[in-house]
């Protein structure tokens, strides 16, 4: 049975979110990218699939809870009397959207087209056995994020407990603890001229997936050999993103790089210009600066040092590396914390692997049920 998508669920535009941002909200707003703060109130509050309306319009969402969404998006009111709402999204996850994109410079995508998709339904009680068998891989891939999360917590307590409560009376420049800083490249889209080191290119879009365990969506592009001698990133560098942000949300999100996320993947791995590599002078003081980022960035104090008259906000990453003073810990105390942060991100990536090894599976699934 075949039916048109304006049968199944109707369209409606995201909203911009500065109106209602909160960051004591309980509300997730969704981007194109996934989540990326909270709100005091919903857009909508039944199930329903968000759609990319600009930007990224290749990655779909299924929210079965009160959300808001930004206005590069789209969301779904969804005809459940007509299809298994869940069933509807899975189905969807085998469209590609790019090939009804009408944008010329930013890909977009128009609620007419979109409407006019042919769907191809199973019966009602197929539509269920798919859910069923779609959903418990996802019910698995969900209860082992959760275990990342809550190591990561762990290791943010952790860094609580051995440090934020010492006094300066032992205290140095965060540059104190760092070699260098690197700045990234986008090359070219293809292999073309002296462009021709395939590379995979971390955004800072990717940042928030990496940072929490996933893989993230990085593109491949392709950089001069000379770039990548001196770009490509190595274990317990870090990444932050220095360009971007909101007017809620600081420039500053970071994502540590270890051997186990390099491991998977192919080609060396790069980070873009719109971020800085941060290299330490050993995996010790990177474990500790890492997470002083962290704090730092969920303590607002990047706000302080971004500067920027386009709307595009910048962030002064050399003032904070000297003008921030820290609290300098033993060799034994560095010792101890590097050593609980490379166990921590071994469990997570026993996690990962286990994830990754359940969406390929999970993609099986979705070839066999939509072809």
């Amino acid at each position: 049975m075949s039916i048109k998508l304006k049968e199944l669920i109707t369209l409606k535009y995201g909203k911009r979110q500065i109106d209602v941002e909160d960051e004591n909200g309980t509300i997730p707003i969704y981007g194109t990218g996934g989540v990326f703060g909270k709100a005091n109130v919903s857009l909508y509050s039944k199930p329903s699939i968000l759609l990319g309306r600009k930007g990224t319009i290749d990655k779909s969402f299924w929210v079965d809870h009160p959300f808001w969404c930004v206005d590069t998006m789209f969301y779904s009111i969804i005809d459940d009397t007509k299809v298994v709402p869940k069933y509807l999204f899975y189905n969807l996850l085998n469209i590609d959207f790019s090939k009804y994109n009408e944008g010329t410079t930013i890909p977009s995508l128009r609620i007419e087209t979109l409407n006019n998709i042919d769907i191809s339904l199973h019966s009602n009680d197929e539509q269920h056995y798919i859910v069923d068998i779609l959903g418990s891989i996802d019910a698995k891939i969900e209860n082992n994020q959760e275990k990342v999360d809550l190591l990561l917590k762990n290791l943010r307590l952790q860094f609580i407990v051995r440090f934020t409560k010492q006094e300066l009376t032992k205290s140095t420049a965060l540059s104190y603890f760092i070699t260098e800083t690197i700045g990234g490249d986008w090359g070219k889209g293809t292999a073309q001229g002296n462009y021709s080191e395939r590379v995979v290119c971390l955004r800072g879009a990717d940042i928030p997936e990496i940072a929490s365990g996933k893989n993230g969506d990085p593109p491949t592009r392709y950089i001069l050999p000379k770039n990548l001698l001196t770009k490509q990133l190595a274990p317990w560098e870090i990444i932050v993103e220095i360009s971007g942000g909101s007017p809620t949300q600081s420039t500053g999100r970071c994502a540590l790089i270890t051997s186990e996320m390099l491991s998977n993947y192919s080609t060396p791995i790069i980070c873009t210009n719109f971020c800085r590599a941060i290299r330490c002078k050993n995996p010790q003081f990177a474990a500790y600066v890492y997470s002083l980022l962290i704090a730092m960035y969920n303590n607002n104090l990047f706000f302080n040092y971004e500067n920027g008259t386009t709307g595009i906000k910048n962030l002064d990453l050399s003032s904070i590396l000297e003008k921030e003073y820290v609290y300098l810990p033993s060799e034994d105390e560095l010792e101890s914390f590097y050593r609980f942060t490379s166990k921590t991100y071994k469990q997570i990536e026993q996690h990962k692997t286990e994830n990754n090894k359940l969406n390929e599976l999970k993609q099986l699934y979705l070839k066999k049920f939509f072809g």
